[in-house]
Order: structure tokens, then sequence, then C-alpha cells
């Protein structure tokens, strides 16, 4: 069977993809390794409102996010609110399934329990072999997203895996949570250095009591949920478990190349994840988008090139973030943070995004500047003062 477009998987960037190619009236085939779109997917289930806005879902949120609660080393502790909701919580099984049938809805063909098994170049196109109900069938398509997450193996089989520049991974456990203490609005954001090394732990709340609670590291999936126990042991002792997860956040540099012999990578399997927060969703989402204008224009180079464009500023201050917050001492993360509590504890923030948070922290932490420069290089530093002027 031949198709214009094959997406391999059907999480946003995927069904993102597959809806904007068939709403322009390509021919696309959807292949989903799994029964069914949105099952057990590790995440904390965050998105923006400027995300929540671009995609207008009809369902699939479960929560408002007003606040930001911070805890750091056990010493500090301070919130942050914004009057209008700067974030929600969502429920990603339904979500996710409505992407997937806004794509469907649109003329995507899918195919379910369809396990991606190679691809070979020919003269006519790429040949996609696939394994479905212990069978392998063949496809062809002039052009291949690879949607299929951190492995990604349409990322391997077309030689866009290797070499990438800036690459970590986060290994993250987490567990759905009742705690009588949760509440409702309010997001925390836990930093220990012993227990969250290269990484923080995190409570999204669905609703009073009951929440996404987890946290990722930079070392080991071992190292992930044996620190999840001792979190959950110290913050929440009386919490009942409902549910666990883990997984992996893949991110690299944005300067890093998606695309080669018409085959894009987009979300998870292009390692796009935010490097410091490890949010993926809405960047998941535009890549799809990004991957299916390219190929409406047939240029296959456009797609790098777009992806720079729309996500490059604010991954590039994510990756500054992170480098110089990971390199500070335990005394020198006292520091910043306590000028943070003492300049923003119990203030409405606004909006919240990469420049303007940056902007907020600057201003009310000097020396989180003269630490830029020194931990940064100079380099860093003229890039976040041109970034922020």
């Amino acid at each position: 069977m031949e198709y214009d477009v094959v997406v391999v998987g059907a999480g946003p960037a995927g069904s993102s993809a597959a809806f904007h190619l068939a709403k322009a009236g390509e021919r696309v085939l959807i292949l989903e390794k799994d029964r069914e779109v949105g099952r057990n997917i590790l995440c904390a289930e965050g998105a923006s409102r400027a995300f929540l806005e671009m995609v207008k879902p009809e369902k699939g949120v479960a929560n408002e996010i007003r606040k930001i609660r911070i805890k750091v080393e056990d010493t500090i502790d301070f919130e942050v609110f914004s009057t209008k909701p700067f974030g929600y919580i969502l429920e990603r099984r339904i979500f996710d399934r409505m992407l997937f049938e806004r794509a469907v809805e649109s003329g995507a063909i899918p195919l379910m329990g369809a396990r991606f098994v190679d691809l070979k170049r020919e003269d006519t196109g790429c040949r996609i072999i696939a394994q479905v109900k212990g069978k392998e069938v063949e496809f062809m398509t002039d052009w291949v997203v690879g949607a299929d997450g951190p492995g990604s193996g349409v990322g391997q089989k077309a030689g866009l895996k290797s070499g990438m520049k800036r690459n970590i991974t986060h290994h993250c456990s987490q567990v759905f949570l009742y705690h009588p203490d949760i509440r409702a609005n309010t997001i925390v954001f836990y930093y220990l250095s012993e227990i969250t090394p290269g990484g923080y732990a995190w409570v999204f709340p669905k609703s009073n009591g009951f929440a996404n609670v987890g946290l990722g590291v930079n070392t080991s999936w071992e190292d992930a949920e044996r620190n999840l126990e001792v979190f959950l042991q110290r913050y929440y002792p009386a919490g009942k478990i409902l549910g666990y997860l883990k997984g992996v956040v893949p991110s690299a540099t944005i300067d890093n190349k998606h695309a080669v012999d018409n085959v894009l990578l987009t979300g998870d399997a292009g390692r796009l994840a935010d490097p410091m927060s490890g949010g993926g969703i809405a960047n998941a989402y535009i890549s799809g988008e990004l991957a299916a204008h390219s190929i409406l224009e047939k240029n296959q180079d456009l797609y790098d090139t777009l992806l720079k464009k729309r996500l490059g500023r604010d991954h590039e201050i994510s990756w500054i973030v992170r480098r110089v917050f990971y390199s500070l001492s335990y005394d020198e993360r006292i520091l910043i943070f306590s000028d943070l509590q003492d300049s923003l504890n119990g203030r409405d923030i606004g909006e919240i995004d990469a420049v303007s948070a940056l902007k907020l922290v600057l201003k009310v932490s000097p020396r989180l500047v003269s630490m830029l420069f020194s931990k940064g290089g100079k380099a860093v530093y003229e890039f976040v003062r041109e970034v922020i002027s």
C-alpha cells in the first residue's frame, strides 16, 4: 500500500503531524505500537496556558494551576502566584486520544498494534516494514515522520540518533499519590542535592489530595526508583500510592540534525524535551506541526530551520540555566534561592515563560548575574544580556 506520509507513533508529536498533513489532503498512515493511544505515559502532565490556547482542547484538562511552590535543600520554601491560571494539569490518556481523533477525523488512517521494524530507501520512496499481529507488513511512502519516543527505531534506522550534541537523559520515576496536604491549584518543585542529582522532584496535582508525584535524575533508573522511595517517606509519609510509572526524558540541542532522506524526527524521538524542566508535550506538538509544514513544502531542510526559529531561543535559555544551576555548590544554591525567596515569596508574578522568568530572576538576584559570567563564560553572559534586553 502507498501513502504520502507514514507517521510512526500516535503521541502528541505524531498526532499533530498527521492532523496537519491530513487536513491539507495528504494520504497519511499512522502506525501505533500500542492497542490504544495514551496508555502508560510517564509524564507529570503539566502544560502552559499558551499551549492550551494554541491547541484548544475539547477535553483532557484535569486542573488549572495558579501557584508554584519551590523547596530547596530543606532550607528554602516559598510560593509565587498568578491571578490567572498560568498552567494546567492534563489527563494525558484523554488529551492524547483527542489529538489522535482529530488526525483520524481529518483523514489519517490509523493502524493500531503496529510495531515499526525497519525502513529501506528505494528509488521510488521509502519502504516501511512493521509487525502487526505477528506478521510483517510493508508500506511505501514518500515521507516518514518519526514520533516513536526516546528509543526511536525510526531515528536509529535513518542514522539520526548517533552523535547528537549536548545529549542528556533524565531517568524518572513517578507515582499517582493521594495525600491530604496536596492542594489542587499549586505545583511544587523540590531541588535536593542528595535525592535529585541533576534533576528535581515534582508534585503536579490533579485535584485536592491527588497528584502525580515523581522525580528525575541524570544517573540511573535504579537511583530514580530508590530516591523516590526516600522522597515519599520524607515528605509524604502518609501518602497512598494508586499507581506508578518509570521512563526517560531525552534532551539534546536544537542544533542537531532532525531530518535526512525525507525522514523527520519529532518530539522525544528528536530529543526535543526542555533540557531544564523536562517538559515535552508542547515541543512535541509544535515539532509535529513544523514537520508537517516542511513536508507540505517538500523541503526537509526547512524543518531544522523552523525548529530553531520556533523553539531555539527558549531551548538555549534552558540549556544555560541548566548549565549554571547544576554547577552551583550547595552554599551558592542557597544564596541564590534566598534572594528569590526574599523578593518573590507571596508575589504575583503574572505571565510565566522562559524569557520573562529569566528577566525576573536576574532582576531580584544580582549575584546570579556574576555567577552567569563566572560559570557560563562571557559568551553565555552576552547571550543572556541579548535575550533579556
